[in-house]
């Protein structure tokens, strides 16, 4: 068990690297200043990182509720064997900036809070928690970038299909264009021979009329 602990640890520990490391620090909350363990978690918002919260404790069994006053997550009478055999009372804030979210979060086991210094047996738990929490958040994020990508794809799609029936439409306006030019290139053929051939009915009926000027003149004298 405690081996398998060690890997999970280790496992978030080495995925946290990517969004930064928890600290401990003492940290002003609902019930005043008390010991926070903290996390930087880049590409969230608040909004959602309180929706996934709130599943998140769910199956600690304790009540979540935010407080608008506090702006203060309150899990009341949590369930959480690795930090407590009694209930746990887990307080949580978000505070977003420039697309990352300050998580921190309180642990009240009771007697007091979780800390390095009155449960540093119990601290690792607590980061782990912590740890698990982010990476919910981390694949909510990336599953939202999945369908925004997938989203853009689709509408390149979309545009390439219209640019190949344009193209489709071009090429075949090409060879209606290529039909009109042999047409044309026929059709002036044929006009130039009809020419010639007017210019020959010209030139006879001209010496028709010549002719009949001719004979007429003849009468006149």
């Amino acid at each position: 068990m405690k081996k398998l602990f060690f890997i999970t640890f280790l496992t978030l520990a080495c995925f946290v690297i990517s969004f930064g490391q928890i600290e401990e620090a003492q940290k002003a909350m609902s019930t005043g200043v008390e010991t926070a363990f903290s996390i930087v978690i880049p590409d969230a918002s608040e909004k959602d990182m309180g929706k996934i919260w709130k599943s998140y404790m769910k199956p600690y069994k304790g009540k979540t509720k935010k407080s608008r006053k506090t702006n203060e997550f309150f899990t009341d009478n949590a369930t959480i064997p690795e930090l407590s055999s009694n209930s746990v009372d887990v307080y949580a804030k978000m505070n977003e900036v420039n697309g990352e979210v300050l998580l921190s979060v309180w642990f009240d086991l009771g007697g007091g809070f979780l800390s390095s210094e009155t449960h540093p047996d119990k601290v690792s738990a607590a980061q782990i928690l912590i740890l698990q929490y982010a990476l919910e958040v981390s694949k909510k994020a990336t599953g939202d970038e999945l369908k925004s990508e997938k989203k853009n794809l689709k509408k390149l799609g979309k545009e390439l299909t219209k640019l190949e029936k344009v193209n489709t439409k071009l090429h075949q306006d090409i060879e209606m264009y290529k039909k009109k030019i042999k047409e044309a290139e026929a059709n002036i053929k044929k006009n130039e021979a009809e020419q010639v051939n007017k210019n020959k009915e010209i030139n006879n009926q001209k010496e028709k009329v010549e002719g009949v000027q001719k004979k007429l003149e003849e009468l006149d004298n």
